[in-house]
C-alpha cells in the first residue's frame, strides 16, 4: 500500500515541490558571478574590446532570503508530517481492508463447506417427508424460506470479499489476488 498508492504518489511530488523551494531559496543566497565582454569601434579604425567580471555578494539578500528559506523549510516540515499522516491512513485502510476481506473468505468457505450443504439437506429432508405423507407444506416452505436465507448469506459474504478487495485495489493502485484462508496476503 505504501508504495502504490495514488494517494501517497500526489504526497510525494508535494514533498519533492517543497524540497526544491528550499534548494531555490538557498541558492539566492549564494554568490553571483557575472562575466561580458564586448567589441567597440571607436569610429574610423579605433578598435576597443573590453572584459569584465563581476561578483555579487549576498549580503543584503540575506535579510530578505533568510526569511523565505525558514518559510519554505516549515513548509517542506509540514508537506512531511502530511506525507507520514497519509502514509499511516493509507496503511491503517489497507490492513481494516484485508482483515475484511480475509473475514469475508473465511465466512464463504464455511457456508459453502457447512452451511449450505445442512441447509440443502434440511430442505430435502423437509421435501420429502411431505411427499412421503408424514410432513406439512409449511415445514418444507420454512426449510425453503432458511436455505434461501442462506444462499442470501453467503452472496452478502461474497459482497463483502469483492468490496473489500475492490476498495484495497483502489487504494494501493494495484490489483490482488482474491484472499483465501489457502492466500491470506
Amino acid at each position: 500500500a505504501a508504495t502504490g498508492a495514488p494517494d501517497l504518489a500526489v504526497r510525494r511530488a508535494a514533498v519533492d515541490v517543497a524540497e526544491r523551494r528550499v534548494a531555490e531559496a538557498r541558492q539566492d543566497l549564494r554568490r553571483a558571478w557575472s562575466v561580458g565582454g564586448g567589441l567597440f569601434w571607436m569610429g574610423g579604425l579605433d578598435r576597443v574590446a573590453v572584459f569584465n567580471v563581476g561578483i555579487e555578494l549576498p549580503f543584503r539578500k540575506a535579510r530578505k532570503q533568510l526569511p523565505l528559506i525558514a518559510a519554505a523549510e516549515r513548509e517542506l516540515e509540514a508537506e512531511r508530517a502530511e506525507m507520514a499522516d497519509r502514509l499511516s491512513a493509507v496503511e491503517a485502510d489497507a490492513a481494516r481492508l484485508h482483515a475484511r476481506a480475509q473475514a469475508a473468505a473465511g465466512q464463504i468457505e464455511r457456508y459453502r463447506a457447512a452451511i449450505m450443504p445442512q441447509s440443502s439437506a434440511a430442505l430435502d429432508a423437509a421435501r420429502s417427508s411431505y411427499l412421503a405423507g408424514r410432513g406439512e407444506f409449511s415445514s418444507v416452505l420454512d426449510e425453503f424460506r432458511r436455505w434461501t436465507d442462506v444462499r442470501i448469506g453467503l452472496a452478502r459474504r461474497e459482497v463483502d470479499a469483492y468490496t473489500a478487495r475492490v476498495q484495497l485495489e483502489a487504494l494501493t493502485g494495484s490489483p490482488t489476488a482474491a484472499p483465501t484462508s489457502e492466500n491470506p496476503r
